[in-house]
């Protein structure tokens, strides 16, 4: 019996990490709306030459700081944002359901105002980052927990 109930999860895990996988994980994903209260574009240099990047919103009556991950710099309008925004201005983030442990903020996937959207990941990359931060360590908590039985 007790190895029917862990083929049973086991079964029922992987098929909800395979549709996932396949058939994204934008429900995951949380809709913030609010106005600019500020936003910084920092780029520092390290030990090793390189430039690390971060770029932070905040929103008007929120504590939380919303950024967007080095990796998807290439993707943001940097130039139009800071341009056509300013404090006070409306936005809408689609940002991830859990905070970033190191930087206590949570990561942005698209920033849009009006009809402009000046950062919008495709699939691929909103599916690689959720799958690794949210999906894999969540269904190997479960699994964890699950090991009891």
């Amino acid at each position: 019996m007790k190895y029917l109930i862990y083929g049973i999860f086991l079964f029922t895990t992987a098929i909800t990490f395979i549709s996932y996988r396949f058939w994204g994980y934008n429900d995951l994903l949380i809709e913030k709306s609010g106005i600019i209260e500020s936003f910084s574009f920092k780029r520092n240099s390290d030990e090793r030459g390189g430039n690390n990047y971060q770029y932070d919103i905040h929103l008007i009556n929120d504590q939380n700081r919303y950024q967007i991950p080095a990796k998807f710099i290439n993707d943001f309008k940097i130039n139009e944002f800071e341009s056509e925004m300013k404090n006070g201005d409306n936005l809408i983030l689609l940002i991830s359901p859990i905070k970033n442990k190191l930087s206590g903020s949570f990561t942005v996937f698209e920033i849009i105002s009006g009809n402009k959207k000046f950062l919008s990941l495709e699939k691929s990359k909103k599916t690689d980052w959720l799958e690794k931060n949210v999906a894999i360590p969540f269904f190997c908590l479960f699994f964890a927990f699950s090991l009891p039985l």
